[in-house]
């Protein structure tokens, strides 16, 4: 997602070659647990910019 930048479920499925609905439940597993936000206006999900440099990146502090 850091990559990919905001992503619907299938999309996600898609990039991951996995089941929609595995993915949708991924997806809100980690917005359950605050790794990830949900926009539920346009329906995607997206890792916020901030969080990127924590949770991506191996370099960071």
């Amino acid at each position: 997602m850091s990559k990919s930048g905001p992503i619907t479920s299938l999309e996600l499925a898609t990039l991951s070659n996995t089941n929609e609905s595995l993915a949708k439940e991924w997806l809100a597993n980690q917005v359950a647990r605050g790794f990830i936000q949900y926009d539920h206006i346009n329906g995607i999900d997206f890792l916020p910019s901030e969080d990127v440099m924590v949770l991506v990146d191996e370099d960071s502090l």
